[in-house]
């Protein structure tokens, strides 16, 4: 027989093994200055995720653009105004850039992370 602690143990440890697949699209674009582009990123295989949207400019460093907790909520900013990040659905989140700049060029990249609820940890651990 097994004691509840070692059940409830058993059963967080199943639930934390669980893949996503994250699909990003379009996976390249080529556009003329000025003009706007939308890439969208559609996570499947979980929910209630936090998602980022990353962009890595030629020889530097990657850059958060936005990130989300939730649809409807979103944080760009400290980003220039002509990028807007929305989040219709749990599992899709967009980018938009507007007015197309020459240094816009670039990586863009899509993330997922667990929530706060979700996280996995061993007993113990923080």
């Amino acid at each position: 027989m097994y004691s509840v602690p070692a059940l409830l143990w058993f059963l967080a440890i199943v639930s934390c093994i669980h893949s996503a697949t994250i699909v990003q699209s379009p996976q390249s674009v080529v556009e003329e200055l000025g003009r706007q582009i939308s890439l969208e990123c559609s996570l499947e295989g979980t929910s209630n995720s936090y998602i980022y949207w990353y962009r890595q400019l030629p020889g530097r460093q990657i850059h958060m653009l936005a990130y989300s907790v939730s649809p409807g909520q979103v944080d760009n900013t400290g980003v220039s105004s002509h990028f807007n990040a929305s989040r219709p659905k749990d599992d899709e989140f967009l980018l938009s850039i507007n007015g197309l700049l020459a240094n816009d060029t670039g990586v863009y990249y899509c993330a997922w992370s667990r929530t706060v609820s979700q996280v996995c940890a061993a007993p113990g651990q923080k």
